[in-house]
């Protein structure tokens, strides 16, 4: 009895190894074009964070343009998807945009190679997005949680303080 774990050809079969080049070739075109421009948008990105300054005005200005364009970029593939799929989708509405998201990607994925430019445009502007914030950087997340005197801002301090003020006044109204 053969082994089931290897492979049995049939009689006049040869093996053929194949090439690296025969596997990309069956691979379809649009993803092709989806993962040069996954990796265009990366590199792109890392060579702008090689030309900004380290910190600075510029650095934080060039992050936030570009993660909102590409953020802009995927939402409105998101919404597009939408309206292209609403049709032949039965029970959904407009809060289903938000809330089951997948469903119209999935419907969206089915009919590829058709509207693939969707799919593009989510991938590179999500890629775009993310890649600003992650690669350029630039922007001081901590600033919102700084004093002017530099020092961080404590709730625990500020509340705890209320209470010998309060106590002062009340026995000073009190008499």
């Amino acid at each position: 009895m053969p082994d089931p774990e290897v492979r049995q050809f049939l009689p006049g079969h040869v093996e053929q190894r194949e090439s690296y080049i025969a596997v990309l070739k069956t691979i379809p075109l649009w993803i092709h074009v989806l993962w040069i421009g996954v990796i265009g948008c990366l590199v792109l990105t890392a060579l702008e964070t090689l030309k900004l300054p380290k910190f600075g005005y510029e650095r934080a200005v060039w992050t936030l343009v570009q993660a909102s364009l590409g953020l802009m970029a995927a939402a409105a593939a998101h919404v597009m998807t939408f309206f292209v799929a609403m049709p032949s989708m039965e029970k959904h509405g407009p809060f289903d945009l938000l809330m089951k998201p997948f469903d119209f990607w999935r419907f969206t994925i089915r009919r590829l190679p058709t509207g693939a430019w969707r799919l593009w445009m989510f991938a590179w502007g999500l890629t775009a997005g993310f890649s600003a914030l992650v690669l350029i950087g630039g922007i001081r997340y901590s600033a919102i949680f700084e004093t002017k005197s530099g020092r961080k801002k404590s709730t625990w301090y500020q509340t705890s303080q209320l209470a010998p003020a309060e106590r002062r006044a009340i026995s000073v109204w009190n008499g």
